[in-house]
């Protein structure tokens, strides 16, 4: 059991369900109505995403691909834990928002349903099984294929931040959709399955008191088996990763409501006062009140 997790914990806040202004780039997402593309680098200093995101709608597709670093989003009722090198193409008007959010390198932006309706990249769109639905499609690019991706964004990035010539815009955004589609159906392993799984199911957790074995339960394996999915699949332990969706809800809770510290340490679960500072301080490299005064500022 995690040692700053007690039998008296009160009940937390679900992350998601926080209310409060969204990170810079999620506002700019959610507002971009009459913008037919959008692109920006996730590592960029105007687009880092410091505490975790309300639910928004944004009024175009949005895409959101990782060349390296963790990010969790939920789209509707679902939690999908990302890593280096995938890509997720959100429909319009889905709600999503972004609960984790750990060294992101890569793109994320969006683009308008008219601006592809025509030509090859409307072909493309209507072809497509994945493509032109209306739920999320995952796709994962291995290092060398995500080079090729991160190639064909970069490029449009340039043309976002130049003249902007559509037709040029269109063939590369048709290219880099094109590769979405080609790895939408790519089947994933067992394993990763059950570590998102359980990733989903901490950061939803009401109550963090769970013991891994507790975890494992409901997962219907055994603790060994979770602990060597979970490791093999994110390079981290079933605990490390309770401990990342504690200070994902303690950042939210810092950012986006009044509660005092030592309210919001009690909400995820710790209850001395002193411990939940340090143990803030370690993973994040500030104090609760140094962070919370930061996003103050950026807000």
């Amino acid at each position: 059991m995690n040692p700053h997790h007690t039998n008296s914990c009160p009940h937390a806040l679900h992350s998601h369900g926080v209310t409060g202004a969204p990170s810079a780039m999620a506002s700019r997402m959610a507002t971009m109505g009459g913008v037919p593309l959008r692109l920006r680098r996730l590592d960029a200093p105007d687009s880092r995403i410091e505490s975790p995101s309300p639910p928004m709608r944004a009024p175009i597709h949005t895409f959101l691909c990782l060349e390296r670093g963790e990010a969790m989003i939920a789209v509707d009722e679902d939690r999908v834990l990302l890593h280096a090198g995938d890509c997720v193409l959100i429909p319009v008007g889905q709600p999503f928002a972004v609960l984790y959010y750990n060294n992101c390198v890569g793109y994320m932006g969006g683009f308008a349903t008219e601006f592809m309706s025509d030509g090859q990249s409307g072909n493309l769109l209507r072809r497509s099984e994945a493509l032109r639905g209306w739920k999320m499609v995952r796709a994962w690019f291995a290092e060398g294929d995500m080079h090729y991706v991160a190639t064909i964004l970069e490029r449009l990035l340039g043309e976002c931040c130049g003249e902007r010539n559509e037709d040029i815009l269109r063939a590369y955004l048709s290219a880099f959709l094109a590769e979405i589609d080609h790895r939408a159906m790519t089947p994933i392993a067992e394993g990763s399955v059950l570590s998102d799984r359980f990733v989903a199911m901490v950061f939803e957790a009401s109550d963090r008191r769970a013991s891994i074995g507790e975890y494992a339960e409901r997962l219907g394996v055994s603790a060994a088996t979770l602990y060597r999915a979970v490791k093999r699949s994110t390079g981290k332990t079933p605990l490390a990763w309770i401990d990342e969706a504690v200070v994902s809800e303690a950042k939210a809770l810092l950012s986006h409501t009044d509660l005092t510290v030592n309210e919001i340490g009690a909400r995820v679960g710790v209850l001395d006062p002193s411990y939940f500072s340090r143990f803030f301080r370690k993973k994040v490299g500030m104090s609760p009140i140094d962070f919370r005064e930061k996003m103050k500022k950026s807000h």
